[in-house]
C-alpha cells in the first residue's frame, strides 16, 4: 500500500476521498428534474453522475479527518457567504475598478488561505481523468503539502487554535470569484484546468478560486484583489450574466481538451 501523500508516514488507507469537497459540487445534484450532472469523458463523450468524483487511498484516514475538519468549518461559512444579502452586518463592501469586493468580516483569513490552498494541492496530486489537466509545479505542490500538514488538525478545537500562530503561509496570489445571486439559471459546473503558464483554476458550483504560481508579471489590479495578503478575504462578486459566460468558456475549453 501506498504511504499517505499528506503525511507521507501512514500508509494511504482511506478509500472515497473527495478530491474536490462535496459542498462545493452539491448544487449541481439538485435539479428538479433529476439528481444527477453531466461528466465530460475522453473523446467528449458525456455520462450522467450522481457523486462528485472520488478516489482511493491517497491519504490515510487521520489525514482525511483532517480535510473533513477543514471542509466542515468552511461549509458553514460558504452558507453565510452565500446569504451575503441578508447578513450585510456580517460583510464590507468595495470596489476596485470594475470588480465589487465581498470581504467577510468573520471569516479568518488565514483560514481561508488554508481551505484554498487544500484545494488546489489535493486536485494536483489527483490522478483522476478530471484533473488531468492539472498539475502544478513539484516544488510548489511539495510547498503546500508541507503547509498542511503542518497546520492541519484532526479536531475543529485544535484548528481554531493554531490559526493564530500560523507564520509564513504560502506568498501566492489566490483570486476567489461568486455569482452576485444565487437564483441564477446557471448553477455551475465542477473541474480544474491550467489556464496558462503560471495559472490554475478550480471551478465549482459556488466559487471559482485561480491560482498564480509567479508574482512577476502579473496585472498590478491583482494584487489589490487577490489574497496573498493575509489581513482580509477578498471575493470578487461576478453578475449572473458574466459568471454565465465564465462557465461556458469553462466547459467549451474542458470539451476542446479532451480532443
Amino acid at each position: 500500500m501506498n504511504l499517505c501523500k499528506l503525511c507521507k508516514i501512514r500508509n494511504a488507507d482511506k478509500e472515497n476521498s473527495h478530491i474536490i469537497p462535496k459542498f462545493l459540487g452539491k448544487p449541481l445534484f439538485k435539479s428538479p428534474s433529476h439528481r444527477a450532472a453531466m461528466e465530460i469523458n475522453k473523446g467528449g463523450r458525456n455520462k450522467k453522475i450522481q457523486d462528485i468524483p472520488k478516489e482511493d487511498f491517497i491519504l490515510c484516514s487521520n489525514c482525511e479527518q483532517k480535510f473533513s475538519i477543514l471542509e466542515t468549518y468552511f461549509a458553514r461559512k460558504l452558507k453565510s457567504i452565500n446569504d451575503f444579502k441578508n447578513r450585510k452586518n456580517d460583510f464590507r463592501f468595495t470596489q476596485v475598478h470594475s470588480n465589487n469586493l465581498l470581504i467577510p468580516e468573520n471569516l479568518d483569513p488565514i483560514f481561508f488561505k488554508l481551505f484554498t490552498v487544500s484545494l488546489f494541492w489535493r486536485v494536483s496530486i489527483s490522478t483522476l481523468f478530471l484533473y488531468e489537466k492539472y498539475k502544478l509545479p513539484e516544488l510548489i505542490e511539495e510547498e503546500f503539502r508541507v503547509f498542511l500538514s503542518k497546520n492541519l488538525k484532526e479536531k475543529h478545537r485544535d484548528l481554531i487554535e493554531v490559526l493564530p500562530k500560523i507564520k509564513n503561509t504560502p506568498n501566492y496570489h489566490f483570486v476567489v470569484f461568486k455569482p452576485e445571486f444565487n437564483n441564477r439559471d446557471f448553477i455551475g459546473g465542477l473541474t480544474a484546468y491550467q489556464t496558462s503558464k503560471n495559472i490554475y483554476t478550480i471551478f465549482t458550483s459556488d466559487l471559482v478560486f485561480q491560482f498564480y504560481s509567479e508574482l512577476i508579471q502579473t496585472d498590478p489590479i491583482i494584487d489589490l484583489i487577490s489574497n496573498l495578503q493575509d489581513e482580509e478575504v477578498r471575493i470578487i462578486l461576478s453578475s449572473n450574466e458574466n459568471w454565465k459566460a465564465l462557465g461556458s468558456a469553462v466547459i467549451k475549453k474542458v470539451i476542446n481538451s479532451t480532443h
